[in-house]
C-alpha cells in the first residue's frame, strides 16, 4: 500500500490538491484507521482499519519531510529536516515501549485511541500551518 501511495499516487494528488490539503486528509485517514482498531472485535474491521492506517502512513511520511523543507526558511532547511527525522526516529523508538505499556497496564483500547488523538492533532496543526503558510503568499 505504501509503495503504492508512494510510488504513484502522491504525487499526482499532492498536485490535484496541495500538500498541506493532502497531509490533512491522511492524518485523518490514520485516526480513522486507529479508531477502527480501538474499537473492532472482527476480522472484516479490523483488516479494513488496518488498511487505512496504512494509508494513512502512507500519505504522512513523504509529505512531513517535503512540507517542512518548504516552510523553513532556507538556512535552516537541514536543521528542519534532520530535527523532523530525529522525532521519527524518536517516535520509533519510544512509541513501541510506551503503547505496549498502555496495552498492558490501561488496556487494549488505548494505544490505537491515543494514535487517533495523535493523528487528529497532526490533522489540526497542518491546517494551522497551511493557514500560516496561505497568509505568508498573500503577504
Amino acid at each position: 500500500l505504501g509503495l503504492i501511495i508512494q510510488g504513484g499516487l502522491i504525487g499526482p494528488l499532492a498536485r490535484k490538491v496541495g500538500e498541506f490539503r493532502l497531509l490533512i486528509i491522511g492524518a485523518c485517514i490514520l485516526a480513522a484507521g486507529m479508531a477502527g482498531l480501538a474499537v473492532s472485535q472482527q476480522a472484516p474491521l479490523m483488516m479494513a482499519s488496518v488498511v487505512l492506517v496504512g494509508a494513512g502512513m502512507g500519505f504522512l511520511q513523504p509529505l512531513i519531510s517535503s512540507l517542512a523543507s518548504q516552510v523553513a526558511m532556507p538556512s535552516q532547511q537541514g536543521a528542519v529536516l534532520g530535527l523532523a527525522q530525529s522525532c521519527g526516529g524518536l517516535a520509533r523508538t519510544v512509541g513501541p515501549v510506551a503503547t505496549g505499556w498502555m496495552y498492558a497496564s490501561l488496556g487494549t483500547q488505548t494505544p490505537f485511541l491515543t494514535g487517533m488523538f495523535a493523528a487528529l492533532t497532526a490533522a489540526g496543526l497542518g491546517l494551522l500551518l497551511s493557514r500560516e503558510s496561505l497568509e505568508e503568499k498573500a503577504r
